[in-house]
Order: structure tokens, then sequence, then C-alpha cells
């Protein structure tokens, strides 16, 4: 495959850097691909762009644990 840009079949959008956040699956010429693990490179990436990756921005998970936390204690 050649490094080029490709469109997501189900939104018909071109991939973006967000798509490729591990865990997501993305399509490229009718071949599903789970993103389960990144190089050190990768990741230092993701780290590095927080407003991009919300997921790797370790203070916004736990801010949000936090927050169903609360939200769970409130309810019992």
């Amino acid at each position: 495959m050649e490094k080029n840009k490709h469109k997501n079949p189900i939104t018909n959008q071109y991939y973006s850097e967000k798509d490729f956040m591990l865990g997501n699956t993305v399509v490229l010429n009718q071949f599903r691909f789970q993103l389960l693990r990144c190089d050190e490179f990768t990741y230092r990436y993701m780290k590095e762009h927080p407003e991009t990756f919300k997921e790797a921005n370790i203070d916004k998970v736990l801010e949000k644990v936090r927050i169903g936390k609360k939200k769970t204690f409130r309810e019992a």
C-alpha cells in the first residue's frame, strides 16, 4: 500500500490523525485494521499533541475517571 490519503468508507471523509488512536479500527483498501500497539515515536507524538489525541492525555483520562467516580457515589 502506498503512502497516500485514504477515505474512511463509512464517513467518506479523509482519515485524519485522530482516527489513528490506539483501539480504533481503520479500513484501508477493504482491509480492516484494529490499532493495538504503536512504536515509541508514535507514542511520544500522541503524548506531545494532547489536543488531537485526548485519549492519550493522562490528565484528561484521570479527570474523566474522577467525574465518573463522583457520579457513581452521588447515585448510591
